[in-house]
């Protein structure tokens, strides 16, 4: 069975809240920002136009993050190379 991704709009919380999560930006242009997670080194790379949205792994980080609904879907298939 593939791995689940949760998918939620993060455009209710600013970069400070973000930051409260875990979430910090370490890299930005006119078009997107990098967010990575310290304790995992987990990165999401975010458009600043909104709708504005993280793919997480773990259901509880989405539901932390969440205002609204969360889209479930099956994560990519990985291409061995």
């Amino acid at each position: 069975m593939a791995a689940l991704k949760f998918v939620i709009t993060i455009d209710h919380l600013d970069d400070e809240e973000l930051g409260f999560f875990g979430w910090y930006v370490t890299a930005e242009n006119d078009e997107f920002k990098l967010y990575r997670r310290e304790y995992d080194g987990e990165q999401q790379v975010v458009q600043n136009a909104s709708p504005r949205y993280f793919v997480l792994d773990d259901p509880n980080d989405a539901q932390q993050l969440c205002r609204g609904t969360i889209i479930t879907g099956p994560a990519p298939l990985e291409r061995d190379h």
